[in-house]
């Protein structure tokens, strides 16, 4: 019982899990296990502070910090990536991810495609562009296409939409499912559903999805995300991609060089886009110096439709290789977008970071909401302590909880073999006695964790509060009221009198029907 009591008061304590945690610790006892007496101490291993369940708490090895980003950092500059903290995400934004991903293998349980499917779950990627997949999709096999792989890198439950590119002009191979080039572009999560059409180049040069925005004016608001994929200048392969546009470009009698008409094209349709409304985001694989904006520069060439690198804007001078064998220290791969996406965080990853491939993956955070139109205010994030040392009827549910959980997971029993076994060989705690009592701390700590939860309910709403919700929320009340009453409904005309004072609308009784349901559709929007 008075251990439970100091883990209690110790619990109380800890206002975030930064500070020291405290924990059980063993006196070295001098007779046989069973006499062990508890007190508490505090542990700063890293390991100490995993918060696992006791049947899946892992030794962790490495000093503090080796080889591991800080989370509470906003850059991240480790190993050969440059940027801000990919762990470090703002809330309500969404994530872009664009890699070369240098051939996607023929079957959907293969390795590098479920490197590539962990990393799209982990980070909980919401754009992912893809670009050089190098395959011929009408050769594989209908359960492994791109849109079945799709499917299972959504979340369970949530959507997802994709467009996928290569070029339909050219013959398959022989008994090979391999075409160079091609490219695709998918949307997971919530924002699958904002999609309004989707849609590829016949050559495979670059597939894109358009996202549906609000009414702005008197045109549309909507983003346009591309990923694309330039040849390469011509070689003595017949199989390459700039062999195959030029190939097709001959068949049509149409005199252009590939890498050149890849710009003309894909300029034209940006331009479409952009006369339409829309903002742009553009991954690329350019083959090209992307650090130069000579006249006759791929960087120079967007920049005449629009389009500026959303990296550098966030990191000036962030030029590094992205492609392994580039001895020369200039990019290939990288992400444009037009001036008004805001862009609140970017990086390039180091090599082979999440999936196997000779290219660096890039990636961008932006605040999709606001892009579109649709700004929510940010919501209050402040969760309540359930454990608080004044009400002697929660410290006691707690202490009986942690009771339960020590006697469930033997705590007291293992402190005490360890430190018989310590004690009995005379020297220094070793390596596997240390794993033994970090995962002893683990499944303690995780205890009172659970004992903190459940020892008091919050009696709360269940939406998240803020200052700008809750007006809204008064607007959208007022609104409804009135139409009540319009339909000679019973409304209490207090609560109606505070609302619009509160509101600021001390007319709006005055409005008419038509005018009160446009008020209420305008606010149920922003809400």
């Amino acid at each position: 019982m008075k251990a439970a009591h100091e883990a209690a008061a110790a619990m109380s304590e800890l206002a975030t899990d930064v500070r020291p945690i405290p924990m059980l610790t063993v006196d070295v006892p001098t007779g046989p296990p069973g006499q062990t007496r508890i007190s508490t101490t505090t542990l700063l291993s890293p390991s100490a502070r995993t918060i696992a369940s006791p049947a899946t708490a892992q030794e962790t090895d490495g000093e503090v910090g080796e080889d591991q980003p800080n989370a509470s950092s906003p850059m991240d500059t480790g190993r050969d990536g440059f940027g801000d903290n990919h762990l470090v995400r703002a809330l309500g934004s969404a994530r872009l991810v664009f890699q070369n991903i240098n051939t996607i293998p023929d079957a959907s349980d293969d390795p590098k495609q479920a490197q590539l499917n962990h990393w799209i779950q982990s980070e909980r990627v919401d754009f992912l562009l893809l670009a050089e997949l190098n395959k011929f999709w009408p050769a594989i096999t209908p359960t492994n296409r791109w849109r079945e792989r799709a499917s299972t890198m959504a979340w369970k439950g949530e959507g997802f939409h994709s467009a996928v590119a290569y070029n339909i002009h050219q013959p398959r191979t022989a008994h090979s499912t391999t075409q160079f080039g091609g490219c695709s572009t998918s949307a997971f999560n919530e924002v699958s559903h904002q999609v309004r059409s989707s849609g590829d180049d016949s050559l495979g040069r670059w597939a894109w999805i358009r996202l549906h925005g609000r009414t702005q004016g008197v045109g549309q608001r909507d983003l346009v995300v591309i990923s694309a994929y330039r040849p390469n200048p011509p070689n003595d392969g017949h199989q390459t991609v700039w062999f195959q546009h030029k190939a097709h470009f001959s068949r049509t009698h149409r005199d252009a060089e590939p890498r050149e008409a890849f710009i003309k094209d894909l300029s034209t349709a940006i331009n479409t886009w952009r006369d339409d409304g829309c903002s742009i985001i553009l991954g690329i694989d350019a083959n090209d110096d992307l650090s130069s904006y000579s006249p006759k520069s791929f960087c120079f060439r967007m920049s005449e439709v629009g389009l500026i690198e959303a990296i550098q804007s966030n990191h000036p001078g962030s030029h590094q290789a992205t492609y392994q064998r580039n001895l020369r220290g200039y990019p290939i791969d990288r992400i444009f977008a037009t001036p008004d996406v805001p862009i609140l965080a970017a990086r390039y990853y180091p090599f082979d970071e999440h999936v196997a491939s000779n290219h660096r993956g890039l990636w961008i955070d932006f605040d999709l909401r606001s892009l579109l139109g649709g700004h929510k205010p940010t919501k209050s994030t402040h969760v309540p302590r359930r454990l608080v040392m004044h009400n002697k009827r929660v410290v006691q549910r707690y202490v009986q909880l942690t009771e339960q959980g020590y006697m469930r997971y033997n705590i007291p029993g293992r402190l005490s073999t360890l430190g018989f076994d310590v004690a009995r060989q005379q020297g220094g705690i070793t390596k596997s006695q240390s794993v033994r009592f970090h995962r002893i701390h683990a499944d303690a700590y995780t205890v009172r964790r659970l004992a903190e939860q459940n020892c008091r309910k919050l009696s709360i709403g269940g939406a998240e509060w803020s200052p700008q919700g809750q007006s809204i929320r008064d607007r959208i009340t007022l609104w409804r009221l009135l139409l009540k009453g319009r339909r000679r409904c019973r409304v209490s005309s207090r609560k109606v009198r505070r609302l619009l004072l509160k509101t600021n609308e001390p007319l709006a009784w005055k409005m008419t029907t038509a005018e009160l349901e446009t008020h209420l559709t305008q606010d149920l929007g922003r809400y």
